[in-house]
């Protein structure tokens, strides 16, 4: 398994495969899905460090893959999509109030560049600003 795994959910399906295949050039193993199912599926066997969601989808949204990464206790960097920055902005509160971290946002349409800034952004593995980490029970902060 390489080092960094990108995981992506996007319902519409030219987008999600756009971000993966930048996400490949600049060395990323990536791969992407377009609904919650195969998300989940995808997100127990590749076990991504890095996952990529958009927020306004059928059925499940990315509201909901924020509360389940949290109840999983994902230690990656979540990077929400959406073409509005108001959604955006609520969506990351959300992500930090349920102690996802780091948490980064992109602004549809996505531009190669802003993908490869947020990608080859620095984090500190999974405890990042005092956040739990994995081993932590019932993952609450110290």
């Amino acid at each position: 398994m390489t080092e960094n795994r990108l995981l992506i959910i996007d319902d519409d399906h030219f987008v999600a495969e756009y971000v993966c295949e930048c996400a490949k050039e600049i060395g990323f193993e990536s791969n992407c899905v377009s609904s919650p199912k195969d998300f989940w599926n995808a997100y127990e066997i590749l076990k991504p460090t890095h996952v990529v969601a958009d927020i306004f989808m059928p059925n499940e949204d990315g509201i909901e893959i924020i509360r389940e990464l949290a109840q999983r206790v994902f230690a990656g960097q979540l990077i929400l999509m959406s073409n509005s920055c108001d959604v955006l902005d609520s969506a990351h509160s959300l992500a930090e109030a349920c102690r996802l971290r780091p948490v980064l946002k992109l602004n549809k349409p996505i531009r190669f560049d802003d993908l490869k800034s947020v990608l080859e952004t620095d984090f500190v593995g999974p405890c990042v600003e005092g956040v739990r980490t994995n081993d932590e029970s019932h993952g609450v902060a110290n």
